[in-house]
């Protein structure tokens, strides 16, 4: 018989993972309105001009997750052609 406190634990914790993973990717898509923003303005993109523009701190924007992100964007990867 499975123990409920581990059940609902692990429900709970499921949940939690799907939570984050909605604001991963509001983020991302969040970063993204700010590239081209910044772009079509004609300004410097660059990880402050991105934090101010969606509201963040630049702290954020050094997160694993969100610089892993940024280097699928020639600003931020030189191994890339230029936008």
């Amino acid at each position: 018989m499975p123990d409920t406190k581990k059940v609902e634990k692990n429900k709970t914790n499921e949940g939690l993972q799907q939570y984050q993973e909605t604001l991963r990717q509001q983020r991302f898509a969040d970063i993204d309105k700010a590239i081209d923003t910044l772009r079509e303005s004609g300004l410097k993109v660059s990880k402050k001009a991105i934090a101010e523009e969606i509201g963040v701190s630049v702290q954020t924007m050094n997160k694993d997750y969100i610089k892993a992100y940024l280097l699928s964007y020639p600003e931020f990867n030189s191994d890339l052609p230029p936008f």
